[in-house]
């Protein structure tokens, strides 16, 4: 019982320092301390938790690369590890969208076929998460929707703007994710509806929202209608998305984003890295 209780805590004090070595950016120190604390894991789940961290490491340490052939090989290890932790614990969704996330990063750096072929592995993940799992709760599952949706010929930006909407209001709380609002706002900006079309196609994913006997990611790709164009958003203050314009909307999201990043008392280094490019999109759609 002593050396379970030792472990548990070596566990929890494991977790504070990794969390705060990522909140950091120290991605190569997080990485060497997580392969140390991966033999100690006893259980399925706490390995798996382990083998999640390596692979979002991974991941970062990879986005970090400027050679290509590099980048591939973090990408291919948090791939990897991703494997290890699904087959780890099968019922925890961070081992699905680490596969998906790193996948998506290797088939960026490869070409056109092998990122045709990577799409319907992520959307495998994605569907594990949002329908296995029943997890619609999970925000970085439907950014990543919104992701290949928004960025694949066939694929429809409405959805993606739905997935975007639907990612953003279930980011975990005390969570900025700078990304995810500015993922919305590129979507909403590109499409460029008005008012009044976007308050007629509003009113018409209403009742498609509703319907029953669809999947949830069927489901959420009418979530522009879950409260319809009478709906309001911390973005839009008293106005109703209804009466907004895409690119009003668009604008507003970059602004509200740009309070909460003001109003953070620490600045994880992610967040640091992505506030510039919502000051340029914001700079460049004002002018």
């Amino acid at each position: 019982m002593k050396s379970i209780l030792i472990l548990a805590l070596a566990m929890l004090s494991f977790h504070e320092v990794d969390e705060k070595l990522v909140y950091e950016g120290a991605y190569s120190r997080c990485m060497e301390m997580l392969e140390e604390m991966l033999p100690k894991a006893e259980s399925p789940r706490d390995r798996a938790g382990v083998l999640c961290r390596l692979s979002e490491v991974s991941l970062l340490l990879g986005e970090k690369e400027k050679d290509n052939a590099a980048r591939q090989e973090w990408f291919s290890r948090g791939l990897s590890y991703a494997d290890q932790a699904i087959k780890a614990d099968p019922s925890g969704p961070d081992g699905y969208m680490w596969h998906c996330a790193n996948k998506g990063r290797d088939c960026m750096t490869r070409k056109l076929n092998d990122q045709i072929a990577a799409v319907p592995v992520m959307t495998g993940d994605l569907a594990t998460i949002l329908e296995k799992l029943g997890r619609t709760d999970y925000s970085s599952a439907w950014h990543a929707l919104a992701e290949i949706y928004r960025n694949h010929p066939f694929k429809s930006d409405d959805a993606a703007v739905n997935f975007s909407r639907r990612a953003v209001s279930c980011i975990p709380k005390g969570e900025l994710r700078i990304e995810a609002y500015v993922l919305l706002a590129e979507i909403l900006y590109k499409r460029n509806w008005k008012p009044d079309k976007r308050s007629s196609e509003m009113e018409a994913d209403m009742a498609r929202y509703r319907k029953g006997g669809q999947s949830n990611m069927e489901k959420y790709s009418f979530y522009d209608g879950e409260e319809g164009p009478g709906a309001k958003t911390p973005w839009s203050g008293d106005r109703c998305l209804g009466q907004m314009g895409d690119r009003e909307e668009a604008l507003a999201i970059l602004s509200y984003a740009k309070r909460r990043y003001a109003a953070l008392a620490r600045i994880p280094y992610r967040e640091r890295q992505e506030y510039p490019r919502l000051l340029k999109l914001e700079n460049k759609w004002k002018q």
